[in-house]
């Protein structure tokens, strides 16, 4: 079982450079949260759905040792493997009323609370406005 699984990884990560979406010194990470999302699934890749990727995000997020960053990267390298590499399409899990926009813990849009993470560190670090505006 362990080596069907090495072969598959081996192929994905073949995927993944010829995507080339993602820079040659990352594939290894995404690697790494796929093996970590494929263990989580005892490896059966017939019975991968939206719960079981859900479910593992949410544990990442709930790790207080995982970054916000590293939970990004993870969503991005399991979503990758499961729609684009499997080709088993993800259906948007939600309890929340038709129409209503994906907010996090703080009430925010993701991208809205990621922007002011960046602007926060810019501040803190005292770099200059103009590189603020450049990230």
């Amino acid at each position: 079982m362990m080596h069907r699984e090495t072969n598959g990884l081996a192929d994905f990560e073949k995927f993944l450079s010829k995507l080339g979406t993602i820079p040659e010194g990352k594939i290894k990470f995404y690697l790494y949260w796929v093996r970590r999302f494929l263990k989580t699934c005892n490896y059966q890749l017939d019975s991968i759905n939206t719960r079981h990727v859900t479910d593992y995000l949410d544990s990442l997020e709930a790790d207080e040792k995982t970054a916000d960053w590293q939970v990004r990267q993870a969503a991005d390298a399991v979503i990758l493997y499961v729609e684009k590499y499997l080709k088993k399409p993800l259906e948007e899990i939600t309890s929340k009323p038709p129409g209503a926009k994906s907010t996090n813990k703080t009430g925010m849009p993701p991208w809205q609370q990621t922007l002011d993470e960046v602007r926060n560190a810019i501040h803190f670090r005292h770099y200059s406005l103009s590189t603020e505006k450049t990230f």
